[in-house]
């Protein structure tokens, strides 16, 4: 998973079911449940399938970062998948253990030392020539902007050859 986009994610998902199942969920009022398909307890088990589908040790690690993290168990699943979240759980415990003891080993974190988008440790610090600003750059973001510029050298191989200019054509 790209490390940019987990953090976000993690953050997103936390923060819906901390709506849905958390300390103001009964504050959630919804006049016309049927005319808007709101279904709490459906929408509650398809968060649940998120996180046990995107259980990987960067997603785990990014819900044990995110401060807001809810997870609390509603038996509206099969007993696999309840399982399968209680270990999905544990590992963000654990995950969130090794995140204090790593706090505590490096102790306060020089400002120069934080990337200032983030507020994370910096592992690949870049200066931005015109800003004069110092970022974090990562493998997969360069992954991710080397496979977009193969993606659009692709798509305008496709339209010299097929002679179509329409700037609105998707189709791969």
């Amino acid at each position: 998973m790209v490390s940019e986009v987990v953090d976000r994610l993690a953050a997103m998902l936390d923060y819906n079911l901390a709506q849905l199942v958390g300390p103001k969920c009964q504050e959630l009022k919804v006049k016309n449940r049927e005319k808007y398909h709101f279904q709490p307890r459906v929408l509650l088990s398809e968060i649940i399938d998120i996180y046990l589908h995107l259980n990987c040790p960067a997603f785990v690690e990014a819900v044990a970062r995110d401060a807001a993290s809810i997870l609390i168990k509603q038996r509206l699943k099969h007993a696999d998948d309840v399982h399968a979240l209680e270990t999905f759980v544990n590992k963000v415990e654990e995950a969130i253990q090794c995140g204090v003891e790593e706090e505590e080993e490096l102790g306060d974190v020089p400002d120069e030392f934080l990337d200032p988008i983030l507020s994370s440790v910096m592992e690949d610090p870049v200066l931005l020539p015109t800003s004069g600003t110092i970022v974090d750059r990562t493998p997969e973001m360069k992954e991710r902007i080397e496979a977009w510029k193969a993606q659009q050298k692709l798509k305008r191989s496709k339209v010299s050859k097929t002679g179509s200019s329409d700037p609105m054509d998707t189709s791969p």
